[in-house]
């Protein structure tokens, strides 16, 4: 009660019925500073409360504490206001910040009233130029795409929150190497089977994340990551359906992850026949895994496990074994390297090698958190016929043969990477692939242009 009738009295300081009517004796905030007129307009819009009446009274100008009273209980309004109106609330609490932290309000407007959803997201722009390399009979190919992310978060409590994510092109898990980027000019995506419209935009993710004692829990569709460098596996891209925890064991950090990767995946040769072989295999995957990462001084290291099994047949499609290891040497310049062994069926070249080596150095800024920032990444690639599956290739229809699109290849990656600012980056790359067989497909040099807005 005695709280209210402070900030009542110190609003009827304020304005009279007609407006402002303020002396100029006070140096603190002087009669012609903007934040009188600001608080005006705030008054005559009803964002400001006077006496039982609706009015205010008298003409003593305002100290900065008594402006940082007005501010927050305008604040309270904040969700009452009109875009105008709230871009005047910013400004008198920035105005004031320091006077608003004295009396315990946040800078910007009350978390009471803050919208319980956020969105965040990000678009991105890429042009790449293709040059396939003798022994390829492709020609070059020269073609823009963009790919448009939307995140949303909801807070539930104090410990849950509810996420999504709003794709402009949403993956296929017949093919296992899927193109997130949408073509200029493109409708939906033409494949080997026949005109497919998964190129469609959709909501990909749907979880909710929530703490349960000392472990953090994600419960539905959410981001499937298997290996640090996303080259096994296109983390950022594909989902799975079922549970994640988190946790630590001393200075351990702990996830494991469980649940439906595919169900029911029926996969056709060019003559739109059923694949057999594949049906049987991919048809239905379970995925189950687990992750251990620490740090040791500058070293950074992460052991993994993910089984992607049928259960069904009780078959381990794929079976990989994980180790990354980054180390930075300074805040200018890291090294990673990773190892990964797929023990799975094997599904490539017979007696083929079942490992993928990658090794990334990076120069510069680590992170590009500011204008001006910039670093050079180059990385090497090795992956071995059976360790990593990519998707299936365009099988003839008297073939009988099942081999992936990509077995047995080398690829060395250039990039420079620049900040125009925070949230408005560039990427310049350029990428050689040699692979060991399927050459008419993969041979080729690769040159892109990306341009990322985050919001």
């Amino acid at each position: 009660m005695r709280k209210a009738m402070i900030l009542t009295l110190i609003l009827a300081c304020l304005l009279s019925i007609g407006g402002v009517a303020l002396a100029a004796n006070f140096t603190d905030v002087p009669a012609k500073h903007w934040a009188y007129d600001a608080v005006g307009q705030l008054y005559k819009a009803g964002l400001i409360d006077g006496y039982g009446d609706g009015t205010f009274r008298g003409d003593k100008p305002l100290t900065r504490y008594e402006f940082a009273f007005v501010t927050a209980r305008a604040l309270e309004n904040y969700h009452k206001a009109n875009v105008e109106q709230r871009a005047l609330l910013d400004k008198l609490s920035v105005e004031f910040a320091t006077e608003l932290n004295n009396i315990g309000v946040r800078l910007t407007k009350l978390e009471k009233n803050q919208p319980n959803i956020k969105f965040t997201g990000s678009l991105r722009v890429r042009y790449n130029i293709t040059d396939y390399t003798a022994p390829s009979t492709k020609t070059s190919d020269v073609y823009g795409q963009y790919n448009l992310r939307l995140e949303a978060a909801a807070k539930v409590d104090d410990n849950t929150t509810f996420n999504a994510r709003f794709m402009s092109k949403v993956p296929d898990k017949k093919n296992l190497n899927f193109n997130i980027w949408q073509k200029f000019g493109e409708a939906g995506q033409s494949t080997e089977t026949g005109t497919s419209t998964y190129g469609n935009a959709a909501i990909d993710r749907a979880y909710f994340q929530t703490k349960i004692g000392t472990v953090n829990a994600a419960v539905g569709r959410q981001p499937l990551k298997v290996d640090d460098l996303n080259f096994l596996f296109a983390g950022e891209i594909f989902n799975y359906d079922g549970v994640k925890a988190n946790f630590k064991i001393d200075n351990l950090k702990v996830a494991l992850t469980y649940g439906r990767f595919i169900k029911g995946a029926n996969y056709l040769d060019a003559r739109k026949n059923d694949i057999t072989q594949f049906n049987n295999l991919f048809g239905d995957l379970d995925v189950r895994g687990a992750d251990v990462r620490s740090n040791l001084g500058k070293l950074k290291w992460a052991l993994s496990y993910y089984n992607f099994k049928n259960p069904e047949r009780n078959l381990d499609a794929l079976k990989w074994s994980i180790a990354n290891l980054e180390y930075d040497f300074d805040n200018r310049f890291s090294l990673t390297g990773q190892l990964s062994h797929n023990a799975g069926v094997n599904f490539g070249t017979a007696g083929g090698g079942r490992n993928m080596y990658v090794l990334k150095a990076k120069y510069g800024n680590q992170t590009l958190g500011k204008k001006g920032d910039n670093n050079i990444v180059v990385q090497y690639v090795n992956a071995q016929a059976n360790s990593v599956f990519n998707r299936l290739t365009n099988l003839p229809a008297n073939s009988g043969m099942l081999l992936p699109d990509v077995v047995d290849y080398k690829e060395y990656i250039y990039q420079y990477n620049y900040a125009f600012s925070k949230n408005f980056t560039s990427t310049l790359e350029y990428a050689k692939v040699q692979a060991a067989s399927n050459k008419d497909n993969n041979d080729k040099n690769q040159f892109r242009f990306i341009t990322s807005v985050f919001f």
